[in-house]
């Protein structure tokens, strides 16, 4: 069977069989279906290559990723929908998980989703009587059309392991959202120690933790701390095409470190 490429204004795909059509082909549909419950982050070329493969169909890149996204919808659902079932998630957390903490808010004039955080009852049991006070607060992308963040909330427990305590998803990585998410977590766990937190120097937290925690210690992470040298001061020196411009990051560099800029130098900057 030869594969005859498919035009761009057709909603059918050719071959030199009898046609296609792609709403009521069900082995495809099945094939498709199949592939994104074996591995939900196949790429859309893949799945052009897979059809090809199986069935001698050449599709375009544009339809394979809308009969991929059609795919999606009818094995999971509306991702937009979902979003309503959070209230319904909210209060099943609440009547399965005693103890735990829900707060979901939505946007005054149109009810839209805005921001969720949640705390199961095992997590803050597990944090008020085997973890160190002691707390690390970073965010991430979630990697979806709707592009929302991640506000994780970490402890540490006896054995060197991450401990998590809560999460919150909102829309933005922001000072408004960081306060909110840490006022959700004052309302449940213990004032009787004193918490230290660790997070990045993000303007939002550096921000928020003492608004919402003025006693609390705090303290920045190593990790972030050595990036933002690097690419600050070290990098700043090691990319300079120009004398004066790499004179003038050492001497910068050296006002921070003198070590740090005696490595530079001798560490044969010709070259």
């Amino acid at each position: 069977m030869t594969a005859v490429k498919e035009p761009r204004v057709t909603n059918r795909w050719k071959f030199d069989a009898p046609k296609v059509n792609l709403k009521y082909d069900i082995p495809i549909q099945a094939n498709m279906q199949m592939t994104l419950v074996n591995n939900e982050d196949v790429e859309t070329i893949d799945v052009v290559k897979y059809v090809f493969r199986d069935y001698g169909i050449q599709l375009s890149y544009h339809k394979t990723w809308h009969g991929k996204e059609v795919a999606c919808k009818d094995f999971h659902g509306d991702e937009s929908l979902s979003f309503d079932n959070l209230r319904w998630y909210a209060d099943a957390v609440m009547a399965t998980n005693p103890g735990s903490y829900v707060e979901l808010e939505c946007t005054p004039d149109d009810h839209r989703f805005r921001r969720f955080f949640v705390c199961f009852g095992g997590s803050l049991i597990g944090f008020e009587t085997g973890c160190r006070p002691l707390l690390f607060l970073d965010g991430t992308f979630l990697k979806s059309k709707y592009q929302s963040i991640l506000l994780a909330i970490i402890a540490k427990n006896g054995d060197e392991s991450f401990f998590p305590l809560a999460f919150s998803v909102v829309d933005q990585d922001t000072e408004d959202n960081w306060t909110w998410t840490l006022t959700c977590l004052k309302k449940i766990i213990s004032v009787d120690r004193t918490i230290t937190f660790i997070f990045d120097r993000g303007k939002g937290l550096m921000l928020a933790v003492p608004g919402v925690f003025p006693t609390s210690h705090h303290s920045y992470c190593l990790r972030h701390l050595k990036i933002n040298f690097r690419e600050a001061i070290t990098d700043a020196a090691a990319y300079r095409l120009r004398i004066e411009d790499y004179t003038r990051s050492l001497a910068h560099m050296r006002g921070y470190s003198e070590q740090a800029a005696k490595l530079v130098e001798d560490s044969d900057p010709n070259h």
